[in-house]
């Protein structure tokens, strides 16, 4: 708890004035006591790449309710759906082969 000193003032500019600086200084001590939680999956996805890690970790069994905030449906709906539609979504590159079930993530990840 921050303690105040209060004295007599001159003007109610100069105690609003401090008032100002005693909200800025609480404002500082409360942010700092927050801590920034991030999910394990998150923690290394730019080093390990998004897709080839993420799918990997959120397949797994403990992850069910991860999964589902993730596509917005659990895994026999989003399998069920790449079935219906990887023949459409299938592009040969001579460069790059994108896998079926990136390319459904891909594009589902934007509706």
């Amino acid at each position: 708890m921050v303690e105040i000193a209060f004295k007599t003032m001159s003007s109610s500019e100069e105690f609003e004035e401090e008032c100002v600086e005693v909200a800025a200084a609480v404002a500082v001590l409360e942010y700092s006591k927050r801590k920034l939680w991030i999910d394990s999956i998150n923690k290394n996805r730019k080093v390990e790449g998004e897709f080839s890690t993420l799918f990997s970790e959120l397949k797994k069994e403990e992850n069910e309710e991860k999964f589902f905030m993730y596509f917005r449906m659990n895994k026999d709906q989003f399998y069920y759906l790449h079935d219906l539609i990887k023949e459409k979504i299938f592009k040969q590159n001579t460069k790059i082969l994108i896998e079926k079930v990136l390319q459904l993530k891909r594009d589902w990840q934007f509706v």
